[in-house]
């Protein structure tokens, strides 16, 4: 059996915190900051975004806190986003609703296909479930 290989950083960054002789560097905060928690707030979609950028928000706040958008005035969080190709019709407009999930186009063409949404108040549920139809416009 072949052990893995350690590189020497590695394996002496170990040994420091062992011994309990790890360096304590203070940092310098006017190089950087903390950065919070995400908000709700920061997680909405907006759909005239290019699909990677709306693929992006979606897997970033997922699951908390979970990127959503407006449907018939209630708030639909959007999860397990993956991008696809030629949605090409309005921003926000589901292109597609299936067995694989909910396609919707984005701004410049591509779309994102989410694998499950959450209606306000409800629990998440799987594509075709979620008795959202093709052609429904999503966003504010």
């Amino acid at each position: 059996v072949q052990t893995p290989r350690i590189d020497r950083f590695a394996e002496e960054s170990v040994d420091f915190v062992k011994a309990g002789t790890a360096p304590k560097v203070a940092q310098d905060l006017s190089k950087g900051s903390y950065e919070s928690w995400a908000k709700a707030s920061i997680a909405e979609v907006d759909w005239s975004k290019p699909a990677a950028e709306v693929h992006n928000l979606i897997r970033g706040t997922d699951p908390a806190p979970g990127a959503w958008t407006m449907i018939d005035g209630k708030k639909l969080g959007l999860f397990d986003s993956r991008r696809v190709e030629d949605a090409a019709v309005d921003a926000g407009t589901v292109v597609a609703v299936d067995d694989d999930g909910i396609t919707i186009a984005a701004g410049d063409g591509g779309g994102v296909r989410l694998g499950r949404v959450r209606l306000e108040g409800e629990g998440k549920v799987a594509r075709k479930d979620a008795g959202i139809a093709v052609g429904t416009k999503l966003g504010s």
